[in-house]
This record gives structure tokens, C-alpha cells and sequence, in this order.
């Protein structure tokens, strides 16, 4: 994940010397530049917690009112690009009363950090690489063809007697029992 030598200092440096940005939002840069472990780890700790990241958010934006509406003057100062940011919003707006309208649900955007997709290949790597997986399946199969053969043996009276009902919930609740044992070897009858 990080940048070729010269392709980061070149981003360092346009970063650091960007002419278009206050004092502060320099030295809050070249903070990031300088400490770029502590600022992933921050990072890490501050989407931990979603609850808190929101009120700390809603905290900071009503210390900084005006320092906000400054920020949203400059962002529509430009007429073609808020139009263009208005016209985008309008299009997600009829998208989503198209989809309303058709009983479709609307179009979900799920904002994911870095660590997310990694956490997932993880634990789909460990669940398709668990050892005790094939026993299970092999379980589950023998089981299901057993009961298939006693089905096709006994008819479909044997489906609703009473002592069928009493030995395929047994059958069941060992199958199961199986599943979370599957070092115990199956009992002979």
C-alpha cells in the first residue's frame, strides 16, 4: 500500500505546499506526512467506535458554525460545479422514488474502511479452510441418504406413524449432535 519513493515525496510535497490552503490545514498536513502511523492507528480508534465518532462530529460542527458556513460559501462560489453537485443530487432523488414506485428498496451505499474486506476474506478463508468442514459434510450426506433409503423402504405411511416421527427427530438431534462432536465416532445399531 505505500507509494514509490518518488511518487510519495512528490505527494508529500504537493500536499505540504499547497498554495490554496490556510496555515492550519498545512501544519495539519504536514503532521499526517510526519506521522503517519500514529494517524492510521487514530484513524482505526476513531471508526471503532461509530456512536461516539457521530456525536463528537455533531460536537465539533456546532463549536464551528462559522467556520462551516465559510467552508459551504467557498464550496457553492463556484456556480458550475454546485450546479453540477445540485443536478447529481436531484438524479439520486428520482432514482430513488423509481425505485420506491417499482417496490424496489432503495439503493443502499455501505461506506467500507480498508479493514473491512480483509476482515471478510479472513473469516471466509478460515471458514472454507476448516478441517472439521468435510466431516460435516460427509455427515450430513450419509444422513440424508440413510433417511432417503428408510423413506423409500418403509413408504409414505411410515412418514406420519407415530414411532417414525419419535426415531427421525432422534435421528435429527444425532445428526446435529454430530456436527458439533465430530470426533465422536458414529454408535453402531
Amino acid at each position: 500500500m505505500s507509494d514509490p519513493p518518488e511518487e510519495g515525496a512528490a505527494a508529500r510535497k504537493a500536499l505540504v505546499e499547497c498554495p490554496f490552503v490556510d496555515e492550519e490545514a498545512s501544519k495539519r498536513r504536514q503532521y499526517v506526512v510526519a506521522n503517519r502511523d500514529r494517524t492510521r492507528e487514530m484513524n482505526r480508534l476513531w471508526r471503532a467506535d461509530p456512536e461516539r465518532t457521530k456525536l463528537i462530529t455533531r460536537q465539533r460542527a456546532e463549536r464551528n458554525k462559522e467556520r462551516c458556513a465559510e467552508l459551504q460559501r467557498n464550496r457553492r462560489s463556484d456556480p458550475e460545479i454546485y450546479q453540477s453537485e445540485l443536478e447529481a443530487n436531484a438524479a439520486a432523488r428520482r432514482l430513488n422514488r423509481s425505485l420506491s414506485r417499482s417496490g424496489l428498496p432503495p439503493k443502499l451505499l455501505h461506506a467500507t474502511t480498508a479493514a473491512e474486506p480483509r476482515t471478510n476474506e479472513r473469516e471466509a478463508d478460515a471458514y472454507f479452510n476448516d478441517l472439521s468442514r468435510p466431516e460435516h459434510l460427509r455427515q450430513s450426506t450419509v444422513f440424508a441418504e440413510s433417511l432417503t433409503e428408510h423413506m423409500l423402504k418403509n413408504g409414505a405411511a411410515c412418514a406420519s406413524s407415530p414411532t417414525h416421527t419419535y426415531h427421525h427427530g432422534r435421528a435429527l438431534g444425532y445428526c446435529r449432535f454430530q456436527r458439533r462432536t465430530s470426533s465422536t465416532p458414529a454408535p453402531s445399531r
